[in-house]
């Protein structure tokens, strides 16, 4: 048989391992990466396995493994109890890894010893990755997989690689609404809806809601497993901005849950002021003038007396412009709010 100069001369010097594919009756030895496939949470650390059962008897192995380095890292890589499982020294090279590439190259072992061998089942190396916030599945591909026996001879192999899947929460806040408590007074609830979007349960977190851009409140949100929403109503708050608030609803503001996707969190909209209710003017105070706006704005009509605020107008309660709103002003300036509340729906 023809014999090559290995890649790795150390190995070759110390068992003779010379690496071109062979045939052998008895079958072929199988290195696999084990497990064949898993799911882990980014953030996570595990480790793979490059398990070796030879169908004869083996003296060195070496390989090569690719991966996808978007959702992983590599960070090491030990040598497992395949080659010195009899108690004999052996040789191994760890490798280089490149988290650029997605490459771990070089990963090679070998018995010291003049007919040393293995014949039993065992792990080659194992490697430790990391998993990073990106969702989704990388293989785990093995190349340039040689094994060879004591006299330096490559063994026929058959090779099956593996992969991981990176799974994770993704809070959202899908849905969120305001409704107002006391329109005199402008307050009103934030009605928001936080959903786990993701394939893995999210830990319990904090959804956070901004008016103006200032924190007004911190509500805790439960466990959410995967597709679960939570829907809460919080307040009230007061209106303060003449223009109207800007709200914002934030799931996961403290960052307590590692999500696929951070960027997705949050729901912004700006809530309109509608005025104050009986300022029919709309020059921003509650004064006779109002009930005579109105008043004018019924005998006259709306072009010489326009209301600028057809809500603010209906004070009484009761729905619908009338002569009975001016009154109400009136009466609500002379006697009190007690006695002649003004009411806008």
């Amino acid at each position: 048989m023809k014999k090559v100069a290995p890649a790795i001369g150390v190995v070759a010097v110390l068992v003779c391992l010379c690496f071109a594919f062979g045939v052998s009756a008895q079958g072929d030895t199988t290195v696999d990466i084990s497990p064949a496939s898993q799911t882990v949470s980014p953030g996570q650390v595990f480790t793979v396995d490059a398990v070796v059962d030879p169908a004869v008897s083996i003296a060195g192995v070496q390989f090569d493994l690719s991966f996808d380095p978007s959702p992983l890292t590599a960070s090491s890589v030990a040598e497992g109890n395949l080659l010195n499982q009899n108690g004999d020294p052996t040789f191994f090279l760890s490798g280089t890894i490149d988290n650029v590439a997605g490459t771990i190259t070089g990963v090679a072992g070998a018995i010291l010893g003049v007919g040393k061998t293995v014949s039993s089942p065992g792990t080659f190396a194992t490697i430790t990755f990391t998993a990073k916030t990106t969702m989704g599945t990388s293989p785990l591909d093995l190349s340039n997989v040689i094994v060879g026996d004591s006299a330096g001879d490559p063994v026929a192999i058959a090779v099956t690689g593996g992969s991981v899947t990176i799974v994770g929460p993704d809070l959202v806040t899908t849905e969120k609404s305001e409704e107002w408590v006391h329109l005199a007074d402008k307050t009103y609830n934030i009605d928001y809806t936080v959903k786990n979007l993701g394939s893995a349960k999210a830990d319990p977190s904090k959804t956070c809601i901004y008016i103006d851009g200032e924190l007004e409140l911190k509500d805790p949100v439960p466990e959410l497993a995967p597709g679960v929403t939570y829907t809460n109503t919080v307040g009230p708050f007061e209106m303060t901005e003449c223009e109207g608030d800007t709200i914002e609803v934030c799931a996961d503001c403290d960052n307590e849950v590692t999500e696929g996707d951070e960027t997705n969190n949050c729901l912004q909209n700006e809530l309109e002021n509608p005025g104050t209710c009986s300022d029919a003017d709309c020059d921003g105070k509650v004064t006779m003038n109002d009930g005579r706006q109105i008043f004018m704005y019924l005998i006259y009509g709306p072009e010489k007396y326009p209301i600028c605020d057809a809500w603010a107008a209906d004070c009484d309660g009761i729905a619908g412009i009338t002569m009975n709103d001016g009154r109400q002003i009136f009466m609500n300036l002379i006697y009190g709010v007690d006695k002649y509340p003004l009411v806008c729906q």
